[in-house]
């Protein structure tokens, strides 16, 4: 989900594209974060809080899984879904513009790691959105702004944040009394809302925790082996038509 006003980037991984299924994400993505949009917008505008800035229209290709329960869910919230024709895919310029970057981002940070899987794939595109919610666009900085995350936010990233997938890093962790430089964790992303920071895994853990305070050590991992259960499920190629 692309939202061309911020230009920030949201991915939700779905086995299906089964119509019902694209309709709860996106109720879900409705309601987390419209209302911070609307805010957001009307600020940029000037508009008074209690004059609301309205979502409407979402722009979606001409595939067959944005009709059903997903046309029928933005009827419920008076919204028009507008489908761009075939092979004009030009015309939801912001949003494919985004897409691009996306599966760039995935191919770079993939590629230390050999042919990815689903599972990997997965990990691999959230990071991806997050980074490109954290790094500058010309648009934005026309309207006086930087980043995806500083115009649905209103403040901007932190630097330290833009890091290489499996970075590794080392978490203070207040619980020890030992003393040195913390638990061994691996870069997975930048966590928004609630809690802002580095999304981590732990080293020999299945745990993914978000931090707000981590010291960088190493740039990258030297393979997927040192990040558990996530080689488990069969291989996919990258540019399979899946993501």
């Amino acid at each position: 989900i692309v939202d061309e006003f911020t230009r920030y980037m949201w991915v939700y991984p779905t086995e299906t594209k089964e119509s019902f299924h694209l309709g709860v994400i996106m109720h879900r993505w409705w309601s987390a974060f419209r209302p911070l949009i609307q805010e957001q917008r009307a600020r940029a505008d000037s508009t008074p809080q209690d004059w609301k800035v309205e979502n409407l229209a979402i722009h979606t290709d001409a595939g067959t899984e944005f009709a059903g329960m997903f046309r029928e869910m933005a009827m419920y919230k008076s919204v028009h879904v507008i489908a761009a024709p075939s092979h004009q895919q030009w015309k939801n310029g912001p949003v494919e513009g985004r897409i691009k970057l996306l599966k760039q981002l995935i191919r770079i940070s993939s590629a230390q790691f050999g042919t990815p899987n689903r599972a990997t794939y997965v990990i691999q595109a959230q990071y991806a959105a997050g980074m490109l919610n954290v790094l500058p666009t010309a648009q934005l900085t026309k309207r006086g702004l930087s980043t995806p995350w500083e115009a649905l936010y209103g403040r901007p990233p932190q630097k330290n944040w833009m890091q290489p997938f499996g970075a590794t890093l080392y978490v203070r962790d207040y619980r020890s009394t030992k003393s040195g430089p913390g638990r061994k964790a691996y870069f997975f992303g930048v966590a928004a809302g609630p809690t802002f920071g580095f999304k981590v895994r732990y080293e020999n853990s299945h745990r993914i925790d978000v931090v707000q305070h981590a010291t960088v050590v190493n740039p990258t991992m030297s393979s997927m082996e040192s990040v558990p259960c996530v080689t488990s499920l069969p291989e996919i190629s990258i540019d399979s038509d899946e993501d």
